[in-house]
C-alpha cells in the first residue's frame, strides 16, 4: 500500500515539474523568434499546451513501472 501511494506521489511530482517546464520552454524558445502579432498569440498557447500535455502523458506512462 505504501509503495502504491509513493508511486503516485513521485508521478504527480514529476508531472508538476515537467508540464509547466515544457509549456514555458515551447512558448518562449521557438515563438520568441517568430513574429505572430498580438491577435495570433493563441497559436503559441495552443501549441505549447499540446506539447506540455503530450510530455506530461509520456512521463506519466513511463513512470508507471518505477517500482517493478
Amino acid at each position: 500500500m505504501a509503495t502504491f501511494a509513493l508511486t503516485y506521489l513521485v508521478r504527480i511530482a514529476a508531472i508538476l515539474f515537467v508540464v509547466p517546464a515544457i509549456y514555458f520552454f515551447v512558448y518562449w524558445v521557438p515563438f520568441s523568434l517568430v513574429e505572430l502579432g498580438e491577435n495570433r498569440r493563441f497559436i503559441a498557447n495552443i501549441v505549447s499546451a499540446l506539447s506540455a500535455l503530450t510530455a506530461g502523458w509520456y512521463v506519466w506512462a513511463r513512470l508507471e513501472n518505477i517500482t517493478r
